[in-house]
């Protein structure tokens, strides 16, 4: 089976104004020729508001991996750069099929407007229709393609109307509403320049503009007179509606994602099409009727005589389609639409009917194309347009008659039908925005209140679909990358698939969902195999996952024509969300790592302690630990009451063995005698190394009667070490022992110097037994 092609578009934001009407004819022309859609929403390229370079790296997503060619709105990529940085840009996507809306470059063909044209044709509208002979021109960004076009307009204009060109009456601009206001405040206050109409570069700063003008108490249009470009939906519904020239936006992107399809397969496609703009006249110039009929072709009315109206009617069959049809050319309809307005004019007009039945077949046919409508997402209300464009034409050739009332008549039924479905259809509307709203409201808090990365992902699995967002795909790379301004952004390799939903996969229950994979894909593959649907079309929005200067990751939602405005905000709380969890998630980390830090030191604090209580050599206790052990002990013989034995032991001849044997032999003899003393007490005895040849040892629960006994445990023990040691020399020691009295206010230090002083005369009384 042959692969589904898959376009991507290179796009700044859906919602934002000019954008959002590049998508429709976009995403309309995929779905006509069944091809895959991702549309790449990256922010204007070298804009420094905020973190907008962080958006930026959705762009990188776009590789022949994914894409067979890309769709490119190269006239707004160039409002903030110039001609080599875009260039340079454009390089990356080689050897794609490009294609290039609004501006021209080489490599792929171009869909353009005639900028210039339009321009020149609202300033004959100021000049000659309203006889305005100072205009002010608001100018867009110095690098961009259209904004040139447009002030090269202005000066063209100008000329042509026999008015001068006054650099003071030109104002910067960059396409943003704000710069508008910031024109008004430069012309007005800093030039205090006098001048009748604005014309502005595009819709956005002429609104701005206008708002400005409203808050300086200026009225617009009887002060001054307001022209945009564009046609933006917020001009139509501003007050005063905004004349502008309307560029075919539909018709432009439509073509150009046709023309990038055929030279995906291959065909041939011409370098460039240019497309007419429309001066539209509304309020903001001064207007107060429609002068878009102005000019229009009038056709001789005929009387009847004999002849039916149907007869009358298919005379003018031909030029009366032909007339609605051009008429309709500017509304940028779709071919759906076309053809329901086709089929409405040829089925139900003419035909040879009398005019009550073809007035009732004409109205049933309009409802059932309005539900229709309805049932689809499409705007009823636009019908209003189309009815006026087919009562306008028909007026010219119906006859003074009878049946012209009925047609007037069947007419303002159409506007009551096209109005009641449109109520309904706003209401319905409204309902289920309110209804997303509160979704939107409930998923937000559900996600600001999770700080776990598993949970963010099932609450976005369960909770999107309640938007209407039929799948999504979310993916975070292996370890979070940190981004800056001046650093050079570098896609990671591999990225985990944490969760994926497809409410329109085929299986048994109403929702598909992929759980969290257990191999990591290649990040430029966007899922891992098999993850994205195969069975069926689709068109994706990516976004990345980020928060300041840390990339998370990026998302994948299935794009919905009525949640375009969601995108961003999930993508921001989602961010957070993550942003959230991966704190909380350090804190965790930090808590274990400080943990197990104090379990170390704890266990190093033990063994160190143990080091400073303990002999090296021997590993009894040395004097420090005997006093610290020993005191602490006699606080629990005063307790329970019960003396104890201190017997102190020094062994015999060490200076011998070091001087004949050496140091070394010495150790190994305090060792042996170290050991055999061991052996010889209790586990519960405390023994020491108090230093050099002196040990002691603290016997709990014993008395002077108890130490025979342990004499000779010692004396048996140490003559079994002479007889296996089988050492050139004898170990011998001397040994004494002392009570300590719990109910004398002795010390430790005491007993102990009571016991090696008993030794010491053991000691003496051998030596002189030897002699």
């Amino acid at each position: 089976m042959k692969k589904r092609i898959t376009i991507g578009f290179l796009v700044g934001q859906l919602e934002e104004f000019y954008n959002s009407l590049l998508w429709p004819g976009i995403v309309d022309a995929a779905e006509e020729n069944d091809v895959n859609l991702i549309l790449f929403t990256g922010k204007e390229l070298g804009s420094h508001y905020n973190y907008y370079y962080q958006h930026h790296v959705s762009y990188d997503f776009a590789t022949k991996e994914n894409v067979d060619g890309i769709l490119l709105s190269s006239s707004a990529f160039m409002n903030y750069y110039g001609l080599d940085e875009f260039n340079k840009f454009l390089q990356r996507y080689m050897p794609l099929p490009l294609c290039h809306i609004g501006a021209k470059f080489p490599g792929g063909p171009s869909v353009l407007v005639q900028n210039k044209a339009g321009i020149v044709q609202a300033i004959d509208h100021l000049a000659q229709y309203h006889n305005f002979k100072k205009i002010a021109f608001i100018k867009g960004p110095e690098a961009n393609e259209e904004a040139i076009l447009r002030f090269n307009g202005y000066i063209e204009g100008l000329q042509k109307n026999g008015l001068e060109f006054n650099q003071r009456l030109v104002a910067p601009g960059d396409f943003i509403a704000h710069t508008g206001a910031k024109a008004i405040d430069l012309l007005l206050d800093k030039r205090q320049a006098s001048f009748d109409a604005i014309l502005a570069a595009n819709d956005e700063m002429a609104l701005g503009a206008m708002k400005a003008l409203k808050q300086r108490g200026i009225n617009v249009p009887n002060d001054i007179a307001i022209v945009g470009f564009d046609d933006l939906d917020e001009g139509k519904i501003s007050i005063p509606t905004l004349t502008t020239v309307k560029q075919p936006v539909y018709e432009q992107t439509k073509k150009a994602t046709e023309l990038l399809i055929a030279k995906i397969n291959g065909e041939e496609v011409p370098d460039e099409i240019v497309l007419p703009t429309q001066l539209v006249v509304r309020q903001s110039c001064g207007c107060v009727i429609d002068k878009e009929s102005l000019g229009e072709k009038k056709y001789t009315l005929v009387q009847l005589k004999s002849k039916s109206i149907s007869d009358h009617l298919l005379e003018y069959k031909d030029p009366c389609v032909k007339s609605i049809f051009k008429a309709l050319e500017p509304l940028d309809i779709t071919n759906d639409r076309k053809s329901n307005i086709r089929r409405l004019v040829n089925r139900y007009l003419f035909i040879k009917k009398s005019t009550k039945l073809l007035a009732q077949d004409f109205l049933i046919e309009l409802t059932n194309i309005l539900i229709k409508e309805n049932s689809i997402g499409h705007n009823i209300t636009m019908w209003h347009d189309f009815i006026t464009i087919i009562r306008k034409t028909f007026i010219k050739v119906m006859p003074h008659s009878l049946e012209l009332s009925l047609f007037e008549d069947l007419f303002s039924q159409s506007r009551v039908i096209i109005s009641n479905m449109a109520q309904l259809q706003g209401q319905a509307t409204a309902n289920k925005t309110i209804s997303h709203l509160l979704s939107l409201r409930d998923i937000l808090q559900k996600l600001i209140s999770s700080f776990d990365v598993e949970q963010i992902m099932k609450i976005i699995a369960s909770e999107l679909p309640k938007l209407d967002i039929h799948s999504c795909y979310i993916s975070l790379y292996e370890n979070v990358v940190r981004q800056t301004k001046k650093s050079k952004w570098k896609m990671p390799e591999k990225s985990t698939l944490m969760a994926a939903y497809d409410t329109q996969r085929k299986t048994r229950t109403r929702t598909a969902r992929i759980k969290k994979s257990k191999e990591p894909f290649d990040t430029i593959n966007l899922a891992p195999k098999g993850a994205l649907p195969t069975n069926r079309r689709y068109t994706l929005v990516l976004k990345p996952l980020f928060f300041r200067e840390e990339q998370f990751g990026f998302i994948l939602f299935e794009f919905s024509r009525k949640e375009s405005t969601v995108f961003e905000t999930l993508r921001v709380q989602i961010s957070s969300a993550l942003k959230g969890a991966s704190l909380l998630e350090k804190e965790r980390k930090l808590s274990i790592d400080l943990r197990e830090a104090l379990d170390a030191l704890q266990d190093s604090n033990c063994k160190l302690e143990n080091l400073s209580i303990t002999d090296e050599l021997t590993k009894l206790h040395n004097r420090r630990g005997f006093i610290t052990l020993g005191n602490q002990y006699i606080n629990l013989a005063k307790r329970i009451e019960k003396n104890f034995l201190i017997i102190f032991i020094d062994l015999d001849g060490l200076k011998e063995i070091n001087d004949n044997y050496g140091h070394n032999e010495g150790d190994i003899a305090l060792i042996a005698i170290a050991d055999t003393i061991r052996r010889t007490f209790r586990l519960s005895d405390i023994i020491a190394r108090l230093g050099g040849d002196e040990f002691t040892i603290i016997a709990m629960n014993c008395d002077m009667a108890n130490y025979p006994v342990v004499e000779k445990r010692l004396r048996d023990n140490v003559d079994d070490l002479n007889r296996n040691s089988n050492k050139p020399y004898k170990i011998d020691y001397s040994m004494g022992a002392a009570i300590f009295d719990i109910t004398k206010n002795r010390s430790l230090e005491e007993v102990i110097m009571e016991a090696d002083k008993r030794q010491y005369e053991i000691k003496k009384l051998k030596k002189k037994n030897k002699q």
